[in-house]
C-alpha cells in the first residue's frame, strides 16, 4: 500500500447557509404519523432507518452531514399521507452509513396502505472533502486548491418527492424501511465548481424494504444500529445511550447482549468480557452500543462496551495528515462532550482538528470490540498498541482522542487539541471487491483518498450475532460478494511504517450496496 499524494489541510467555509442543528446523527425517537394519515382501516408500526451508498469518483468526501426535518409516504391515487415526523430534527453524518445503519426512528400508528411516493425534507448540506482532482474546485466564491482537504457548508433545501420502484405496503405487522442516500449523485464537480443537490434528476434517495436481501439476522429483526458513542442512563434493563453529536438511542439488554472489555482494560479494568449486565452496565459511564431494531419498533442491546467510567470528552476522527511524531490532523466524524468540565468549545462534527501528541500521552489503545485481531494476525496489532508516536499512524485510518488542552480555531487555522489517549477505532470505507474470496477473506482495490493498491480484508466468521463475529448487510459471507462490484465496510485500518502488511484491514461489518 503506499500513500496518494500528502494533502494540505485547508478549512475553508464555502457558505453560511448551513442550518442551526441540535444533533449530528442518529436520533432513537419515537413519534407516530401526524397531520394527514389517510383512511382506511388499521394501523401498524413503521421503523425507518438510513443508510449511504456510492461515493462521489469526483471528489473524496470525509465528512457529510445533512439535517432531516421530515419524511412523507403519499398514495398518489387515493391522495393518503402518511408523515413520519420526530420530535426532534435530526442531522446525520452520511459517511459512516456507508458501512453502518442509524436509526431514525418507529412510528407506531401508520395508516395501512400501499405508499407510491414519498417526499424526504432534507436541508443544509456541511462537507469536508479531499480535493484530489488536479484543479482548484469552486463554491460559493471561495475556492479549494488541488490537494488541499477543504470544508464547505452549504444551503440546501430540497423536498425531493421520490416515485418508490416498489410502492411500500404498510400491513398489520411491522414495517421496516431504510432511507439510503447516494452520494455520488448528491455531490457533483463539474467545471470546477461543487454543488451539493437532492433533486429527482439523478436519484439521490431510495427507500427498501427491512430486512435487506440475504440479511443474516434472525426472525423478527430489522437492522443492526452500530457503535453508537454517549453517556449511559439506565432503567432496569433498559439503557438510554445519549451523545450531544447523535441524539439518543434506547434498548434493552437480553439474554444474548455480548458485553466486552474496554480498550484500556490493563491500566482500567470496566468490563471483563466476556461480562455480564451487573458487572459492565452503570450509570454515566460513556460507552459504545450495537442495538438490533425489532420488527415491532424496539431495539435490542446486542454489543456493550464501555469506553469510560464517566462523560468524558472524546473526538473521533479519521486520520487525514501525518506532520511529524508528534502531530497529525483530522476531520471530526464523531463527538461527545463532557457533561461538566469539558476543555472544548465550538467544535463539530466535520470539523478539522490537529493533535499533538505530548510526552505524558499513555501508550496507544486498539478497540477490537471483540474481533479476535492477534490470533488472525499475531504481531499486527503492535504496530499500533502500545505506541507513543505517530511513526506507523497512516492517513485514512479512524481515531479516537482524549483532549487535556484545547485552542479554538482562528482565521485559517484548524482547532488543536493536545490529547492524553490515542485510540484507533473502525474506519468506514466503500472500495472494489476482487477476487479470491473465501468465507474469511477477499480482495479490494479502487480506494478513496489516503488510500491505494490492492490488499485483503479479514473477515471473522461464526454465527451472526456471536462474540467477535463479523456482521453482514445484503451478503452473508464474503463469497457473496461480486468482483468488480462495490464492498462497504466497517473495518480496522491497521498498518506498518513501511506500508507492506498485505492484511491491513479486519471487518466488523461488510456491506454488499
Amino acid at each position: 500500500m503506499t500513500r496518494n499524494k500528502p494533502f494540505l489541510v485547508t478549512l475553508l467555509l464555502a457558505s453560511a447557509g448551513l442550518a442551526a442543528c441540535s444533533g449530528l446523527g442518529d436520533t432513537g425517537g419515537g413519534g407516530g404519523c401526524t397531520v394527514n394519515c389517510g383512511g382506511g382501516g388499521g394501523t401498524a408500526a413503521v421503523s425507518v432507518t438510513l443508510t449511504s451508498s456510492a461515493p462521489p469518483a469526483s471528489v473524496g468526501l470525509i465528512s457529510f452531514k445533512v439535517t432531516i426535518s421530515g419524511i412523507t409516504l403519499k398514495n398518489s391515487s387515493s391522495g393518503a399521507t402518511a408523515n413520519l415526523v420526530l420530535t426532534t430534527t435530526p442531522t446525520v453524518e452520511l459517511m459512516r452509513l456507508q458501512s453502518d445503519s442509524a436509526f431514525y426512528g418507529s412510528f407506531p400508528s401508520v395508516t395501512a396502505g400501499t405508499y407510491d411516493s414519498a417526499i424526504v425534507a432534507v436541508s443544509g448540506a456541511a462537507i469536508s472533502f479531499a480535493n484530489d482532482t488536479g484543479a482548484a474546485i469552486t463554491n460559493a466564491n471561495s475556492s479549494c486548491p488541488d490537494s488541499s482537504i477543504c470544508t464547505a457548508n452549504l444551503a440546501v433545501a430540497n423536498s425531493p418527492t421520490i416515485t418508490l420502484a416498489t410502492p411500500i405496503t404498510v400491513g398489520s405487522t411491522g414495517t421496516g424501511l431504510d432511507l439510503n442516500f447516494n452520494l455520488s449523485n448528491a455531490v457533483t464537480v463539474s467545471g470546477g465548481i461543487l454543488a451539493v443537490s437532492f433533486d429527482t434528476t439523478a436519484p439521490v434517495l431510495s427507500f427498501q424494504s427491512l430486512p435487506r436481501a440475504n440479511s443474516t439476522l434472525g426472525a423478527g429483526k430489522l437492522d443492526i444500529i452500530e457503535d453508537f458513542v454517549g453517556v449511559v442512563s439506565v432503567s432496569g434493563q433498559t439503557i438510554t445511550v445519549t451523545s450531544p453529536s447523535r441524539g439518543t438511542l434506547t434498548a434493552t439488554a437480553t439474554s444474548s447482549t455480548i458485553f466486552d472489555s474496554n480498550p484500556d482494560f490493563a491500566q482500567n479494568p470496566l468490563c471483563a468480557s466476556p461480562g455480564t449486565f451487573n458487572a459492565c452496565v452503570a450509570a454515566g459511564q460513556l460507552v459504545s452500543m450495537d442495538a438490533v431494531l425489532n420488527s415491532d419498533g424496539t431495539l435490542s442491546v446486542q454489543e456493550y462496551e464501555p469506553l469510560s467510567a464517566v462523560s468524558q470528552d472524546l473526538i473521533e476522527g479519521e486520520v487525514v495528515a501525518v506532520s511529524g511524531s508528534t502531530q497529525f490532523a483530522m476531520i471530526i466524524t464523531d463527538l461527545n462532550v463532557a457533561a461538566s468540565g469539558s476543555v472544548l468549545s465550538g467544535l463539530s462534527v466535520g470539523d478539522g482538528l490537529t493533535v499533538n501528541l505530548p510526552n505524558t500521552v499513555q501508550p496507544f489503545y486498539v478497540d477490537t470490540k471483540g474481533l479476535a485481531v492477534e490470533g488472525l494476525a499475531p504481531g499486527y496489532i503492535g504496530f499500533f498498541l502500545g505506541q507513543t508516536t505517530t511513526d506507523n499512524m497512516q492517513p485514512g485510518q479512524t481515531v479516537a482522542v482524549r483532549p487535556a488542552t484545547f485552542t479554538a480555531a482562528s482565521g485559517s487555522s484548524a482547532a488543536a487539541v493536545s490529547v492524553s489517549t490515542v485510540t484507533l477505532r473502525y474506519t468506514r470505507l466503500t472500495t472494489t471487491a476482487t477476487a479470491p474470496f473465501s468465507q474469511s477473506q477477499f480482495n479490494v482495490t479502487d480506494f478513496p483518498p489516503f488510500f491505494s493498491g490492492n490488499f485483503q480484508v479479514q473477515a471473522f466468521p461464526g454465527t451472526p450475532g456471536s462474540p467477535g463475529v463479523t456482521n453482514y448487510d445484503g451478503v452473508t459471507d464474503p463469497t457473496g460478494l461480486t468482483a468488480g462490484a462495490p464492498v462497504a465496510m466497517r473495518a480496522l485500518f491497521i498498518e506498518n511504517d513501511n506500508l507492506t502488511l498485505q492484511i491491513p484491514f479486519f471487518a466488523a461489518k461488510i456491506r454488499k450496496p
